[in-house]
């Protein structure tokens, strides 16, 4: 059990703090506590903003895929069809249908549904090392034994 909550937390970690530390890294500053970064890792990060950003979600999603991708690691970003990246970059996109009750707060409930199947299919095809989402409540529908992240 003691192995297994170490991996568990040592992914959370390395989503939730791994553009800040690698930049912090690259600076020449000791960070002591967290996980070393000189290896790549397969990250899905799924957002319910990306081209367009309209709250600090979308603007979240960009900075965390290019620091990402920046660092050398594979990610897939997982969004709706209509936010997909204008010129594709260095990451590859997974679109899903855009959320029903697009005006309303219950907008995440279709798109956690959507996720969910979405990364059933991903997974099939490849593991990831960490799946993030921009959004915890979009993460309802996923697999629990997933190694998630959530902000």
């Amino acid at each position: 059990m003691e192995h297994r909550e170490h991996e568990l937390t040592r992914h959370i970690l390395v989503g939730a703090h791994l553009s800040r530390v690698g930049l912090f890294q690259r600076a020449g500053f000791e960070v002591e506590g967290v996980v070393p970064f000189d290896e790549s890792y397969s990250i899905c990060v799924a957002t319910q903003q990306y081209r367009s950003v309209i709250s600090g979600i979308g603007l979240h999603a960009r900075n965390l895929v290019a620091r990402l991708s920046a660092d050398g690691h594979a990610v897939v970003l997982l969004a709706p069809e209509d936010q997909r990246p204008p010129n594709g970059g260095p990451l590859s996109f997974y679109g899903v249908p855009p959320p029903l009750f697009a005006g309303t707060q219950a907008r995440w409930l279709t798109l956690a549904w959507s996720f969910g199947r979405a990364l059933r299919t991903l997974q099939r095809k490849q593991a990831f090392d960490l799946i993030h989402f921009t959004d915890a409540r979009e993460s309802l529908f996923c697999d629990l034994r997933s190694r998630l992240s959530a902000t």
